[in-house]
């Protein structure tokens, strides 16, 4: 939750904050998913993260009527 709140926080600064920071976030999760010291466990809960932060990022930015 308190992700969600410091990445609304972010987002909502302006639609180029938040375009940037999905930006970092998808390139976080290609390299987690590309990542073979890590097991499907780790990977599992670490995608499952940056995905719901991307999801926060979205929905903050549709309802201020900003695009992806």
């Amino acid at each position: 939750m308190m992700l969600q709140m410091l990445i609304g926080q972010a987002t909502l600064h302006g639609p180029d904050r938040g375009a940037e920071l999905r930006h970092s976030l998808e390139a976080g999760l290609g390299a987690i998913k590309g990542n073979p010291n890590m097991t499907p466990r780790e990977k599992f809960g670490c995608e499952k993260t940056l995905e719901d932060a991307i999801d926060t990022i979205d929905q903050l930015r549709k309802r201020a009527g900003w695009s992806k």
